[in-house]
């Protein structure tokens, strides 16, 4: 709101009273300031409160939630997994980060996988398993794997496995 709407125009004892029009013009200006206030902060309250009521478990869908368990399931806690992404499979790829932090490390690769990249990180993380995410999820140099599901809300598939030595 601008400050000078609430000031008189001329300072000093001998200075003319306000007329009507300006004490209706600063009246206003308060009213409308001082609404703008109040419904910024009834709205900021509910909002802060459905943020921290539901935040966390509601980024994960109960299909995330099922292929996350599985690989939670055969990886032991330290391990590093490699997150391996193609199409369809980036914003997947940050849900399985943050499912896997702090338990697990991800070490995430997107397509295409060069062979070197992948011997280099694999020589400087030690994983022995895989996530691979996309439509189709690219293949990281699987010993075996086995379909986890669907992308949810995309086409594609995540597959979990071990990698060949």
């Amino acid at each position: 709101m601008p400050v000078f709407l609430l000031w008189p125009t001329h300072a000093g004892r001998d200075s003319p009273r306000r007329s009507g029009r300006e004490r209706a013009l600063t009246t206003v200006a308060l009213v409308v300031f001082l609404a703008s206030i109040v419904s910024g902060a009834a709205a900021f309250l509910s909002d802060i409160d459905v943020a921290f009521r539901y935040a966390g478990a509601s980024v994960f869908t109960l299909v995330d939630r099922s292929e996350i368990e599985a690989v939670r399931a055969v990886t032991p806690p330290g391990e590093a997994i490699l997150l391996a992404f193609g199409r369809n499979g980036h914003w997947s790829s940050y849900v399985w980060q943050r499912a896997l932090y702090p338990d697990r490390a991800a070490i995430v690769l997107a397509e295409p996988l060069r062979a070197d990249a992948l011997a280099l990180a694999r020589r400087l993380y030690g994983f022995r398993y895989a996530v691979a995410i996309g439509d189709p999820p690219p293949d990281p140099g699987f010993r075996e794997s086995r379909d986890l599901g669907p992308i949810p809300g995309l086409p594609g598939r995540v597959r979990f496995g071990t990698l060949a030595p």
